[in-house]
């Protein structure tokens, strides 16, 4: 009979599906799988499995997790494909094809409008040869807050590579007191621990911004952002406190990783909001902050103006939509069309994005 994917009941399956990763993976799946699988405001999860024959015994996995998408500022049921495996032992073509093509069939019977992935290297000619169109690259942009290891990479004694980290810190403090706007700006950037109305009020704004950009209401970010390590800053203005955009981060391993990021229009408040992420970084002792985005020249920009350096990407975004006329179909497939950054994905840390 050979191999055959099966739909996993959430509820029936989560024992043996949770045994299944943790002996690959050496981690728990629990915490993920409640709050990605069973929790998320979008809808509960979609999960096939790999079988072999009639055995019980899981050969490996692939997930869909509903997401909202906007695309033109009207609303489609999106997808996030996710938590990929197959048992090292059944590592050919054949079972990662049929895993991938349950996914495709899925959209294709049109119970979802469209679906993306952020694979790893060693599955892009399989995500490409089931009719996935890639979209670009993850760009990874990093700001170093300890220079110690990176000097001590390079050869520098324990001794030299503290006293020179000294250095390049109070260079870098010292940048960032000539960038401050002042007292007298008219922003305020502070670490909100609810998200409320305004960040509603801002999305009804921001989905109009972007043709193509992944839900971002107080429900949502209340859900995807503010778990474990997540923390929001937000910038308001002083004078009416209206929000104005807003940075999400979590502390993973060594780096403090911005995962969703929304740009306030004016540079005084471009300018608070990133100091703060880095008063952060170093309060939180972070190596440096890390950021992940589909390639995006005008972000890019903004970046490299605070000080980010571009580093070699690890990702590539691909796009399936089955039902799509011609013309949306070129705008779906257009990167430029798209904001993509590491919180639309379905990592809960930098698992998907390995950080150097």
């Amino acid at each position: 009979m050979g191999y055959q994917v099966v739909r996993a009941n959430l509820e029936q399956d989560r024992e043996a599906v949770e045994h299944f990763w943790y002996v690959h993976h050496k981690y728990e799946l629990q915490f993920k799988y409640q709050h990605f699988y069973l929790d998320n405001p979008a809808g509960k999860a979609r999960l096939w499995l790999l079988k072999k024959d009639t055995s019980p015994v899981i050969l490996g996995m692939i997930a869909l997790f509903p997401r909202k998408v906007s695309v033109n500022a009207k609303t489609y049921n999106a997808g996030v494909i996710g938590d990929i495996f197959v048992d090292p032992h059944h590592r050919a073509l054949g079972p990662a094809l049929m895993l991938l093509k349950s996914i495709t069939r899925y959209v294709d019977r049109k119970k979802v409008d469209f679906v993306y992935t952020f694979p790893n290297q060693n599955a892009d000619i399989v995500t490409r040869r089931v009719g996935f169109s890639c979209l670009g690259d993850v760009d990874r942009f990093v700001k170093v807050i300890d220079y110690q290891p990176y000097l001590r990479k390079t050869g520098f004694p324990s001794g030299v590579s503290r006293s020179l980290a000294l250095v390049f810190k109070y260079v870098n403090n010292f940048f960032s007191f000539l960038q401050s706007p002042g007292n007298g700006d008219d922003v305020i950037c502070k670490r909100v621990m609810q998200v409320d109305s305004d960040f509603d009020e801002l999305w009804e704004k921001v989905k109009n911004d972007f043709s193509i950009i992944g839900d971002r209401s107080s429900e949502y970010l209340q859900w995807r952002m503010l778990v474990k390590s997540g923390v929001i800053f937000a910038v308001y203005t002083r004078k009416n406190n209206r929000l104005l955009g807003y940075a999400a981060c979590t502390i993973d391993e060594r780096f403090l990783t911005i995962r969703d990021l929304v740009l306030p229009p004016q540079s005084g408040g471009m300018i608070q909001l990133f100091m703060t992420i880095t008063r952060h970084a170093y309060k939180v002792a972070a190596q440096g902050i890390n950021i992940h985005l589909l390639i995006n020249d005008q972000v890019e920009d903004i970046l490299k103006r605070h000080g980010y350096h571009k580093r070699k990407h690890n990702r590539k975004v691909y796009f399936y939509g089955g039902n799509f006329e011609e013309t949306d179909r070129f705008l779906l497939e257009n990167y430029k069309n798209w904001f993509l950054i590491s919180g639309d994905s379905d990592s809960m840390g930098t698992s998907a994005f390995t950080a150097e």
